[in-house]
């Protein structure tokens, strides 16, 4: 009869048959977890006193849904939690050498350095620089700002240097005809250049120049230093370089490349192909300080050459003429208007040089003054890496201004 009460459950009675149930509950054993047998199910609210207070037909239902979920249910966490045991690692045979790798020292993190809080310019003005920020409006990205800032062990702000680019050694190593050679040297003193034959260092002190750059501000046009400002005038020029300060100013434009060339190839006599090559590997209207160098002394030696071979004066004095050009271009572009490049001189300084006689009509003072003013600017800038112009000037005018200081 129990195989027929109805649908079994892991080889257990089902409870779908009530009826069946209270049939054969008084001849089942009594389970594990109930003491005595369970008698006719009595009216609600009654208990048999027989039985002695059985459980009534809920509680046995609850009883076995309980059993078969606790045969049902896996205990995932418990089966996880378990502790698992591993094997020993196995030792090296004691044939094979044990090779030991070498230890990695630790890696340091390199210190970041804290965050200074923004500065209201404006307002609280710079520590150890200006206060009140109306005139000098560009201080913020002036080089002495980080210098300020720095920490005495940030040595890539302190030791920060501008590469200066001198090229007045050029001149002091070219050779020159002797002073007895009058075509030469006349119409290099009459205009008035010839002083910067002269004036010119083969050793800079550039921790001098650069301190004097550090303390240039565009704005004014003056070095601050300790004792006051200290600026440069059209005096100084005609003092130290003894340049004259009067006169038309230079005045140019940019000039294309076949302007000049007609200039190159009319004053200085080269053929159109080299020019067209020289601007090629200058990449502008430039020519290289070498290839100048090459023309001044080609032209003596082709006016030599035609003097030895009696040809008429004005082939003579072409050729001198060319190279007195050529030295002149050579002579301003290595001093007074050095630039970055180091190597070639730009072409649009030739046009002064057309009439050998008016030279002198030119003011070469005012000229130097601005274009070193110029690279004085771009040099005061934080971002700047390179300093040009005209160095031994800028080294004349710092020995200057120490002797002041000094007084």
């Amino acid at each position: 009869m129990e195989e027929n009460v109805g649908r079994g459950r892991h080889g257990k009675p089902s409870n779908a048959n009530a009826s069946a149930r209270r049939e054969l509950a008084a001849n089942r054993p009594a389970k594990r977890g109930r003491s005595k047998q369970q008698g006719p199910i009595p009216a609600r609210g009654t208990h048999d006193a027989e039985a002695g207070g059985s459980r009534t037909r809920t509680r046995s239902r609850l009883g076995q849904a309980q059993n078969a979920a606790e045969d049902d249910d896996f205990d995932a966490d418990q089966f996880l939690n378990q502790d698992a045991e591993y094997g020993e690692p196995e030792e090296p045979q004691p044939d094979e050498p044990q090779i030991e790798e070498p230890q990695q020292p630790p890696r340091r993190r390199p210190q970041q350095r804290p965050r200074q809080p923004r500065r209201d310019a404006a307002n609280e003005g710079y520590g150890g620089g200006p206060s009140d920020m109306s005139l000098l409006t560009q201080y913020g990205n002036h080089r002495a700002v980080p210098i300020w800032d720095a920490e005495p062990d940030d040595h890539e702000v302190l030791k920060r240097t501008l590469r200066c680019q001198a090229s007045g050694k050029k001149v002091m190593d070219i050779v020159k005809p002797p002073r007895s050679e009058r075509w030469f040297w006349d119409p290099i003193e009459a205009s008035g250049l010839e002083p910067l034959t002269r004036v010119n260092f083969s050793v800079l002190d550039y921790g001098v120049i650069w301190a004097f750059v550090e303390r240039w501000h565009p704005e004014t046009s003056t070095f601050h230093l300790p004792l006051g400002e200290l600026g440069i005038t059209l005096d100084d020029v005609q003092c130290l370089l003894h340049l004259p300060i009067q006169g038309k100013f230079l005045n140019h434009t940019k000039m294309s490349r076949g302007e000049g060339a007609d200039m190159v190839s009319s004053y200085l006599g080269v053929v159109r192909e080299d020019i067209d090559k020289a601007f090629a590997e200058t990449n502008g209207v430039h020519l290289k300080h070498t290839t100048l160098q090459t023309l001044y002394t080609t032209n003596q030696t082709s006016a030599e050459r035609a003097i030895a071979e009696n040809k008429p004066a004005h082939v003579v004095r072409l050729y001198r003429e060319r190279s007195v050009r050529a030295f002149m271009l050579h002579l301003v572009c290595c001093t007074i208007f050095s630039n970055k490049s180091r190597y070639y001189a730009d072409v649009v300084y030739l046009q002064y040089f057309q009439d050998l006689s008016c030279v002198h009509e030119w003011n070469w003072g005012a000229a130097a003054l601005v274009h070193l003013q110029h690279y004085l600017d771009h040099g005061s800038a934080v971002s700047t890496t390179q300093m040009a112009g005209y160095m031994s000037f800028l080294q004349l005018i710092n020995d200057w201004g120490i002797c002041i200081s000094c007084m």
